[in-house]
């Protein structure tokens, strides 16, 4: 299906970030992203005008990045975690606030996974009023699972921040 010209390019795209994440999980870590790479090419933002369909945003040149960050966190190499989702954010759709606070989490874990607890707490702190907000006890949960993992940081700033936010917050 992947060489059905006939599909529509964001579906082509859709589905080259399926069968990435299938090539990660059985440790095709480089074919993952260079099929990441080539999902690129049929993105839904990559063509002028608004994306049409109902799906298209999902095969977004944002959350293509989403998952190359959740795929080099599959079996990475410590310090390796966060190297996909470094331009994530920006180009995540606004409109998609669940979305883009799954984005944070899974860049703040890539973090946690990298010994980077500074951006790690950086990272969830920007979580963490969306999560209040839109009253996730679900990512409220992770991101108390983040602040676990960075406390013994704690002597750092963005860390002390995140921590105490995070303690008003529950």
């Amino acid at each position: 299906m992947l060489q059905d010209k006939e599909a529509p390019s964001p579906v082509r795209a859709a589905l080259r970030v399926q069968h990435a994440h299938a090539l990660a999980t059985v440790g095709e870590h480089r074919k993952a992203m260079q099929l990441l790479d080539r999902a690129h090419d049929g993105a839904a933002d990559r063509r002028p005008g608004k994306p049409e369909g109902e799906h298209t945003s999902y095969s977004m040149g944002g959350y293509i990045e989403v998952h190359r960050g959740a795929c080099l966190r599959i079996g990475a190499p410590a310090g390796r975690g966060d190297r996909g989702s470094r331009c994530v954010l920006p180009s995540m759709p606004s409109l998609h606030r669940q979305d883009f606070n799954a984005a944070l989490l899974t860049k703040a874990a890539a973090h946690v996974a990298a010994d980077q607890a500074e951006q790690a707490a950086a990272t969830a702190h920007t979580a963490l009023p969306i999560a209040r907000q839109a009253g996730s006890r679900r990512i409220l949960h992770q991101l108390g699972q983040i602040g676990s993992a960075v406390d013994e940081h704690r002597h750092l700033a963005d860390v002390r921040v995140f921590l105490d936010d995070l303690m008003d917050a529950a």
